[in-house]
């Protein structure tokens, strides 16, 4: 994969956590309702903050080619 290409990716990712994460898509988990003691907002935004995460390292992982000894 090349640099531009990953670089794409991670801007594309970037901005989809700018959405998940803004103000008008959260208020929609603004509710007075608990998942496991916890607030329904705290939880969407932990998960959604994983998931990028996740995403990133993906995208970087496969960038490199699944090579870890570079760090």
């Amino acid at each position: 994969m090349d640099t531009l290409d990953v670089q794409r990716r991670l801007v594309a990712l970037f901005v989809a956590g700018c959405v998940l994460l803004g103000y008008p898509l959260l208020t929609v988990y603004s509710v007075p309702k608990t998942i496991g003691g916890l607030p329904v907002l705290y939880v969407v935004i932990f998960l959604i903050w994983a998931a990028l995460i996740g995403a990133s390292a993906a995208i970087l992982h496969r960038a490199t080619g699944g090579d870890s000894e570079g760090a």
